[in-house]
């Protein structure tokens, strides 16, 4: 679906980071098989925040599976909105 996750887990970061970016014309990401990728998620998070760490990867798939979001990323010129987009489906997605 045009959408890459690069992430990591290192001790030189305190907190967790996360970065999106879109591309238009898109990238070749190495894998023939792929397609070219539109959506880049950029993932840092600390050694000691394992679950954390985890449920944001697992965040960003069930986020890029609505098709609402991935319209408003797709189609506005607002970075704002992308942001306001993720957050909103971010909560409806929180574990209780």
């Amino acid at each position: 679906r045009g959408l890459a996750v690069a992430h990591s887990r290192v001790d030189l970061v305190d907190k967790l980071y996360m970065a999106f970016g879109r591309s238009d014309k898109g990238v070749n990401w190495g894998r023939k098989d792929a397609g070219l990728v539109h959506y880049i998620f950029l993932v840092a998070g600390p050694n000691r925040l394992v679950n954390e760490y985890l449920d944001v990867l697992a965040q960003i798939s069930r986020i890029m599976l609505r098709h609402n979001v991935i319209d408003i990323i797709k189609y506005t010129g607002d970075p704002q909105a992308v942001i306001q987009a993720i957050s909103l489906s971010r909560i409806r997605h929180r574990k209780i």
